[in-house]
């Protein structure tokens, strides 16, 4: 079975650092796709550009 991708959202940059790291993210079937992103603009950019699972 193959990861599910999903992008991190969050305006505060320590929210995203702190999710990327606490939540065992492979374990759980998922892959952070991309760097995280700041806002809802840049996250629909990473979204159009790397086309993360829905």
């Amino acid at each position: 079975m193959q990861d599910e991708k999903v992008i991190l959202v969050d305006d505060e940059v320590f929210a995203r650092k702190g999710l990327r790291a606490l939540i065992p993210w492979h374990e759980l079937g998922y892959t952070i796709e991309a760097e995280e992103a700041s806002d809802g603009e840049e996250a629909l950019g990473l979204i159009e550009a790397t086309q993360p699972d829905p």
